[in-house]
């Protein structure tokens, strides 16, 4: 099967799942698809996945370095929240400093 289609979108994510539907239902066991949406939409599909892992992972790193860093086991909690709570500030917000 041959189709014309953009490389990504909602259109195409959409098209490669009813495509993998089908395909499913014909070859249970096994079937290939290609393409550069089919690749797209596969890295989007792993990295969305994973990038929970790979967040909590990070964040537990940084936790355990901080706390063997400071020896101290609020210090860490503080700052990560801290941290946090400043990246929640919007860049284009400008402060009224009269």
């Amino acid at each position: 099967m041959n189709v014309s289609a953009d490389y990504e979108g909602k259109e195409t994510f959409a098209l490669v799942k009813k495509i993998r539907k089908i395909a499913e239902q014909y070859y249970p066991d096994e079937y290939y698809l290609a393409g550069v949406g089919v690749s797209t939409y596969d890295l989007m599909d792993t990295i969305t996945a994973d990038m929970m892992k790979v967040n909590l992972l990070a964040i537990g790193a940084v936790f355990i370095v901080l706390l063997f860093t400071m020896k101290s086991l609020i210090l860490p909690i503080y700052i990560r929240l801290d941290y946090l709570s400043f990246r929640t500030v919007s860049p284009t917000s400008k402060a009224n400093i009269s």
